[in-house]
Parts: structure tokens; sequence; C-alpha cells
């Protein structure tokens, strides 16, 4: 059975309660930021952004924003799925609920997992394309975790893999704007 990933379309912020006062006040200064950045060739939207797998336990609980529900389902020994997609969905949902040693752990457990899988119908290209999606989620957990160098370089290795994750392409890119934005910021 091969899964293909879905994106989840909420963002994953490094500002845990966006209702705050003080947060949307730091969204408003970054955002005055990056318009003062428009000549620059990189600019990123709000957020890092994740894939989640359509179609395999804890996906329905992860666009419910059930996330506790969703790490119960996708940590389930009883599913019925590729283990990497398992892992990237149980990876999903700890980044959701803030777990971000656990989250760490599931990607990677996901990462190993999709280069070990074997079906006689998952491809060189869908073990590419897999890669490259747990290595962009990977990378967004490191990068919320303040491991900027480690996420630049898994950002790196996901775009190598499948130039066309758009997933990866927009996490670096809003991953250089943060760190263009706070050495200017230094000045």
């Amino acid at each position: 059975m091969n899964v293909a990933p879905h994106y989840v379309r909420t963002p994953c912020s490094p500002v845990p309660d966006a209702t705050d006062c003080r947060t949307i006040l730091a969204r408003l200064c970054a955002l005055l930021t990056l318009t003062s950045l428009l000549s620059l060739p990189i600019m990123a939207s709000a957020d890092y952004r994740v894939s989640a797998y359509k179609g395999t336990p804890g996906y329905n609980q992860i666009m419910t924003e059930q996330y506790t529900q969703a790490a119960a389902v996708a940590a389930s020994r009883t599913a019925y799925a590729p283990q990497y997609a398992l892992a990237a969905n149980l990876c999903v949902s700890e980044l959701k609920r803030d777990a971000l040693t656990a989250a760490l752990k599931s990607c990677t457990r996901a990462l190993n997992s999709v280069s070990s899988y074997r079906s006689a119908t998952f491809t060189p290209q869908d073990r590419r394309k897999g890669t490259s999606e747990m290595l962009s989620n990977r990378g967004v957990v490191l990068a919320l975790q303040g491991s900027v160098e480690a996420a630049e370089n898994d950002f790196t290795r996901a775009l190598d893999l499948d130039p066309d994750n758009a997933n990866a392409i927009q996490n670096l890119k809003y991953l250089r704007s943060n760190l263009l934005a706070s050495s200017n910021s230094a000045d």
C-alpha cells in the first residue's frame, strides 16, 4: 500500500498562542519587517508547512485539530498503513501539540522507515519524494527547537531529492527570511 502525502495547511508557528495580544503585535512587527524586504529574492509566507498522509490513521484527527487523538491513533500498533506514513502523522500531531522532542523522534523514525520501506509498487521516485517530505517535516521540528543549521540542512537535502517539494521550498524561504530579519534587527 503506497500512500501519498497530503499537505497539512494549518501553519506550524513558533508562537504557541496566536490569540495573545503580544503574539499579534509580534506578528505585525514581523510582517512590517518582511514588507521592508520586498526587494530581496527570498520572501516567505507566515509559517512553516508540514505533510501528513491522507487516508492513513491519524490524518482525520490532524485535520480536525484533535492532535492528542491523532497521536494515539497514529501510534497504534494495529493500524494498517506503511510505518513511514504512521510515523509522519505521529510527528505532525506531536509537533502541533508542541511536543518537539517526541516530534523529532517520530520524524526521524518516519525518515528511517521510508528509506527501508519495501513494496512491489513503491518506486525509487516514491522513495525520493517520501524521504524529501520526511526531511522537510523534521526540518520544521529542528527549526522550532532552534537548531537552525540542522533545519536548513534538512530542507536543502529535501530539495536535492525533490526540487518540486513545495513544503521544503516554503520552509527554507521562511527559515532564511527569519535569519535575515533577525540579523537585520541585531544591526
